[in-house]
C-alpha cells in the first residue's frame, strides 16, 4: 500500500476517488489534520494513480471528474450487492457445517457394528482359536489341545 497524495476537502476526495474508482483503482483514504491522505492498495496500480492525482491537481474541476460520480455510485453498489452474496453465502455454508456437525446415526450404527464383528473374529485373526466348550484357561495351558477343523483333529501344544 502507498500513499500517492494529499487532498485538502471532502469534496476534492469524492471526485478524485470516485474516477479512480471507474479506472478500476481502489483508494483508501486516511483523514489528518491538512485533509485526506490518499493511500493505493495495489502495487501494480501506484503509478498510474499518481498521474491521475497529478492530472488532478492540475485541474480539478475537469467534467470527467465530475462526469465520474454516477458510474462510481453504480460500482458502489455493484460491489456492495457482491460482498452481501458473499456474505450470505459464506452464513449458508456455515449452517450446513454446523448441521453435518453431528455424526447421522447411520454411520454411528456402521461403526458399532464393525466394531462388534471385529471383535467377533478376533479382528481377523487367524491364530487365535477359541477354546472348545467346557475347557478353560487353566486346561488349556497345561496340556495339548484338539482342535476339529472340517473333518480333521489339530493338536496344538500352548
Amino acid at each position: 500500500m502507498r500513499q500517492i497524495g494529499l487532498v485538502e476537502s471532502s469534496s476534492d476526495l469524492a471526485r478524485l476517488s470516485d474516477y479512480l474508482l471507474t479506472l478500476g483503482i481502489e483508494v483508501q483514504p486516511e483523514q489528518v489534520a491538512e485533509g485526506y491522505r490518499l493511500w493505493i492498495p495495489e502495487e501494480d496500480r501506484v503509478e498510474e494513480a499518481r498521474r491521475v492525482f497529478e492530472e488532478y491537481r492540475g485541474a480539478p474541476e475537469d467534467p470527467r471528474y465530475a462526469a465520474a460520480a454516477g458510474p462510481a455510485r453504480a460500482l458502489r453498489a455493484a460491489q456492495s450487492q457482491r460482498q452481501r452474496e458473499r456474505e450470505r453465502v459464506q452464513r449458508r455454508v456455515q449452517t450446513s457445517q454446523r448441521v453435518r456437525g453431528a455424526p447421522p446415526l447411520v454411520t454411528v450404527t456402521l461403526i458399532a457394528l464393525s466394531v462388534v464383528a471385529a471383535w467377533q473374529t478376533k479382528l481377523g485373526n487367524p491364530g487365535a482359536t477359541s477354546l472348545p466348550r467346557g475347557a478353560n484357561e487353566v486346561q488349556a495351558l497345561r496340556g495339548p489341545l484338539d482342535l476339529p477343523i472340517q473333518g480333521l483333529t489339530i493338536t496344538r501344544y500352548v
